[in-house]
């Protein structure tokens, strides 16, 4: 059962990361507004100068838009869902599940993919998970950077917020 963020925040007493296709700082001040405490990011930081993983992977995210995002492991809800670049891994596992491959093929074939593509730097046959914000993601930045300008952006949206009040 998928949660969403307008059922959950209404019923929490603790604060609240919303999570999901979260990239920039219009991600960060919609969440806020629907009264997230902050969001999680993942695939930004991937490609930050200080993530160690491969540079073939961080050139495999800077040059994929959301349309190249797939899920596997979805198709029978029998495996954990992973989000990630199309590619011969992805296309090969939705090949062998569509087709009723056991859990055990299935969790084979995935096994080690992401150390494929994020250390040995294969993003033909390793996963290169990443999520739906992936189309923000235009360069290699600093991690400092990067928060200074998804902050910086949320607060010029929010400030600008009350004008949309007539």
């Amino acid at each position: 059962m998928k949660t969403r963020l307008t059922e959950v925040i209404p019923r929490l007493k603790i604060p609240a990361a919303a999570a999901g296709g979260f990239a920039d700082g219009r991600g960060l001040a919609a969440a806020l507004v629907m009264g997230a405490d902050g969001v999680q990011i993942g695939t930004v930081f991937l490609c930050s100068e200080e993530c160690e993983i491969h540079i073939n992977a961080k050139n495999k995210i800077l040059a994929s838009q959301s349309t190249d995002v797939v899920v596997t492991g979805s198709v029978r809800k029998r495996t954990n869902a992973t989000r990630g670049i199309r590619n011969a891994f992805s296309d090969k596992f939705h090949m062998l599940e569509d087709s009723g491959a056991s859990l055990q093929e299935l969790s084979d074939l995935a096994t080690g993919t992401n150390r494929k593509a994020f250390v040995d730097g294969d993003v033909q046959n390793g996963f290169v998970m990443s999520g739906q914000g992936i189309t923000v993601v235009k360069e290699i930045r600093t991690c400092k950077d990067i928060i200074v300008s998804i902050n910086s952006e949320a607060e010029d949206i929010l400030k600008r917020a009350p004008s949309l009040i007539r």
